[in-house]
């Protein structure tokens, strides 16, 4: 059985980082089709991601 705490902490903040940054990538291009509903959401999304609420 794999204990998750046993994954080093730098490949979970890589992890991290490669979600927030697909997710920018998506809040940019709902924003270039000003697709609105999709834009509140990601960029709320992300915002918590950024802040640490969102594991």
């Amino acid at each position: 059985m794999t204990d998750t705490f046993s994954v080093p902490a730098s490949t979970l903040l890589q992890g991290y980082l490669e979600e927030a940054g697909a997710n920018l990538v998506a809040l940019r291009q709902a924003v270039k089709h000003e697709q609105l509903p999709q834009v509140a959401w990601l960029a709320e999304h992300l915002a918590s991601q950024l802040e640490g609420d969102i594991a």
